[in-house]
């Protein structure tokens, strides 16, 4: 398919304190995905891109790791191989925990990081609130999953993983796809027992 090409890549005008320039690539089938919404940006809510968002042309790849969407973009092109920006070769990739030896890291036998994965946070109560027992406490947070899936529940935990509930969620999904491109924020309002 595409005489073989498997990447998308895309260079920016910025370069690094090493001179080495700004990079990256997608797999060549999401960038030819319709319902993958990969764009190439020239304006911003009807006014031309400003300049520290990517003026006057921006990739972006919703869903997809920040890295990949290059700014002050300059070229694009088809490639048997990811880009060797150092974006993609060396930044954004996962290893286990047994990885621990910085001269060692298998960063070539590793793939780069396209989408991210379920992430979530808990934003309310700070850290190192005291809430007294019996008291009621208003936690709240976010949801969000790469690729454009959309969250659809969250479910929380208050006696180490035991008895789960779901929070209140309030998303932005596509109502039929239930796709989204947004935090999926949430609240939940805890009550902390008494002690036995």
């Amino acid at each position: 398919m595409y005489l073989g090409f498997v990447h998308l890549q895309a260079e920016g005008a910025d370069c690094g304190p090493d001179g080495v320039g700004t990079g990256s690539s997608i797999p060549l089938e999401r960038a030819f995905d319709r319902s993958a919404n990969v764009m190439l940006a020239f304006e911003m809510n009807g006014k031309d891109i400003p300049r520290d968002h990517g003026f006057p042309l921006r990739f972006v790849i919703p869903g997809t790791v920040g890295a990949r969407n290059i700014k002050w973009l300059k070229k694009l092109s088809l490639s048997h191989e990811e880009s060797h920006s150092p974006t993609q070769r060396r930044d954004y990739k996962l290893f286990g925990p047994n990885v621990t030896d910085p001269k060692a890291i298998p960063w070539e036998g590793t793939p780069s990081v396209q989408y991210l994965p379920v992430t979530s946070a808990i934003l309310q109560p700070a850290t190192n609130t005291t809430v007294e027992c019996g008291e009621s406490i208003s936690l709240s947070g976010y949801g969000y999953s790469g690729g454009g899936n959309g969250i659809t529940r969250i479910d929380i935990s208050i006696d180490g993983g035991k008895n789960w509930t779901q929070t209140n969620i309030y998303n932005e999904n596509d109502p039929y796809t239930q796709r989204s491109f947004a935090w999926t924020l949430w609240n939940y309002e805890v009550i902390i027992p008494l002690k036995q």
